[in-house]
């Protein structure tokens, strides 16, 4: 139970990181070869959690 509840909470940690990284690359207009290195990278420790 306390692995599930810290789980939960990393992900959640992680996936505001994740589109707040997006956001500012976007919005800044920087290439997406960062990020999807980014994306592929925690897709292997998270698999399909950032998935389109």
């Amino acid at each position: 139970m306390a692995r599930q509840f810290v789980e939960k909470r990393a992900r959640l940690a992680v996936s505001v990181f994740y589109n707040a990284v997006a956001y500012l690359m976007s919005n800044f207009g920087w290439p997406r070869a960062p990020h999807d290195e980014l994306t592929a990278r925690f897709d292997v420790v998270m698999p399909g959690m950032f998935r389109t």
